[in-house]
């Protein structure tokens, strides 16, 4: 198998990764800064993303995420459990560890995770409540600016998400 195979095959893998454990939100949190209820902001505004096509019909969308002072892209992905973040991209960005090495699991494959706190991120201009991501090796963040896989455990959040694929947009909560 080659190399490049074997890098989508795990990317692949990891796009569904699960198990990670403390998916939601611990007691005391909330959901996104200015939410109105279960559904967030109201009268949420687009907010662009980008959305790269394949030659056999598959697409797949990008959206901007900026942690600190860090911006960089992250793969929406809704049939993820678990947010995932690059571990290089983990460890620039100074992410302290929520816990013990942990195993992740996705379509044929297995591999470890450090769980890290996520602070202070936000997608556009909507503040996110902190998280707990995996963080683990995540090929395609080689040499790209993607930063990892958004799941549904940040989604979930937002009570409706629509990503509106032909005119590279998303909306949260409306």
């Amino acid at each position: 198998m080659s190399r490049r195979m074997r890098t989508t095959a795990l990317a692949v893998c990891l796009s569904l990764a699960v198990g990670l454990g403390a998916a939601g939100p611990t007691a005391g949190q909330t959901g996104p800064t200015g939410a109105t209820g279960p559904t967030g902001p109201s009268g949420a505004p687009p907010i662009p993303i980008t959305v790269l096509h394949g030659s056999s019909g598959q697409a797949v969308a990008l959206v901007k995420v900026t942690i600190g002072s860090t911006t960089g892209l992250f793969i929406i992905d809704t049939g993820a459990t678990k947010t995932l973040i690059d571990r290089r991209a983990a460890a620039r960005l100074k992410l302290a560890p929520a816990g013990k090495l942990r195993r992740i699991s996705g379509i044929g494959c297995t591999q470890a995770a450090q769980p890290v706190h996520l602070d202070h991120w936000k997608i556009g201009a909507i503040d996110l409540p902190p998280e707990i991501a995996a963080s683990s090796r995540f090929p395609l963040a080689h040499g790209t600016p993607i930063l990892g896989l958004l799941g549904s455990d940040v989604m979930a959040h937002f009570g409706r998400v629509s990503i509106d694929y032909a005119n590279s947009q998303m909306v949260l909560g409306a």
